[in-house]
């Protein structure tokens, strides 16, 4: 056979080839970052400060809430007894008191995302991280979210490695004060 028709019939078992070889050599690992995030002692840790804001927030809310409804109603009881041009008046504050509580509700909730962001925001940037050395150390081709995946086999989450590693790397300077409950699913 000529050499150029054994280049043509190499390079055709190769395009054939090629597919299985470079499927042969891919892994791929699963990770669930909200998961980790929120396992990981640092993250429940800033759960926990979160939801003592959160809670912190929300009784103050509540009171202002109940202050503002006794308010209303002792303005309606009083409404009949009262001149046009009062009742006018005590209504636009009572309205005010109501635009303003509004105002600083929607506040606390803006500062709680921002809270959130700031307090998981660099936990997923350390891990990724983590997430590319555990993909550099098991040789992985590509670690998905498991989010993003519809389906996978258990084999494949490497979130447990990846939690594990993390509070290795970062241990969490401020304790969850929540019990902290050690994960059913096996370790790598």
């Amino acid at each position: 056979m000529p050499s150029r028709q054994r280049l043509v019939a190499y390079l055709a078992t190769l395009a054939l080839l090629a597919p299985r070889l470079a499927q042969a050599e891919q892994k791929i690992g699963i990770v669930d970052y909200q998961r980790a995030v929120l396992e990981v002692d640092e993250g429940k840790a800033a759960r926990t400060r979160l939801e003592q804001l959160k809670e912190s927030k929300q009784k103050e809310f509540d009171k202002a809430q109940e202050a503002l409804a006794k308010e209303g109603d002792t303005l309606q009881k009083q409404a009949p007894t009262m001149t046009d041009a009062v009742r006018a008046q005590r209504a636009t504050e009572y309205q005010k008191k109501v635009a303003e509580l509004r105002q600083a509700m929607a506040k606390g909730e803006a500062e709680l995302s921002q809270g959130q962001r700031d307090s998981f925001g660099p936990i997923e940037e350390r891990m990724q991280a983590i997430v590319n050395g555990v993909a550099q150390q098991e040789g992985f081709s590509i670690i998905l979210i498991k989010q993003a995946v519809a389906s996978g086999a258990p084999s494949l989450d490497v979130t447990n490695q990846v939690v594990r590693l993390y509070n290795e790397k970062y241990p969490s300077k401020t304790p969850a004060s929540t019990p902290s409950k050690k994960s059913d699913a096996p370790k790598k």
